[in-house]
């Protein structure tokens, strides 16, 4: 990668390792493991009306890469470094620095993010997980939301943003509540 630009999905890669991801909680005292995650992305295609759901756990994740989505602290050659894949932030705003993102991009106008922390009501670690405001309660939740922290929260907990993609402008609302450890997303999309 030294001196090339970057393509769009390397913006979140760089050069990376691939394969199962997961992120355990361990007691260091016993260094027993409390609970894992399993880092996902689910996948939908769509051939002949049919409609394919899949759940993919292999991810990459960037042990070199350009000063962007991830934390890099020193730059050498090829103006890249060492990401800090767990840089813990107060994403949720409950005051403690317990979260961390994972970034995601398939193209240039979309990263994905997954957000992942400790919960002390729990004592585990967990996926938060995105919501609709139009589920009915049997919705699977996903764990990957569009752009949502490359954006600055408009309140604690609050994401209001505009973004416009080839044919479309869309108008993300995202809101944490504390008591579900989810997130309440609204999403409006027109021409």
């Amino acid at each position: 990668m030294d001196g090339e630009a970057y393509t769009c999905p390397e913006r979140t890669r760089g050069s990376y390792y691939s394969g199962p991801t997961r992120i355990s909680l361990v007691n260091t005292q016993s260094g027993e493991i409390i609970n894992t995650v399993r880092v996902t992305i689910r996948s939908v295609t769509e051939s002949a009306g049919n409609r394919k759901e899949r759940e993919d756990d292999r991810f990459d994740i960037p042990y070199l890469i350009k000063r962007d989505l991830y934390r890099v602290d020193a730059l050498g050659r090829g103006r890249e470094g060492k990401p800090k894949i767990i840089d813990l932030k107060d994403y949720n705003a409950d005051g403690r620095a317990l979260e961390f993102a994972l970034f995601n991009a398939e193209s240039c106008s979309d990263v994905a993010v997954q957000l992942i922390g400790y919960s002390t009501s729990k004592d585990q670690v967990v996926q938060y997980a995105f919501r609709s405001v139009t589920d009915r309660g049997d919705e699977k939740p996903w764990f990957w939301a569009d752009n949502l922290f490359a954006h600055k929260p408009v309140s604690n907990g609050h994401w209001h943003y505009t973004m416009t993609f080839p044919g479309a402008t869309c108008v993300f609302d995202y809101r944490y509540r504390s008591a579900n450890e989810d997130f309440l997303t609204e999403t409006s999309c027109g021409q």
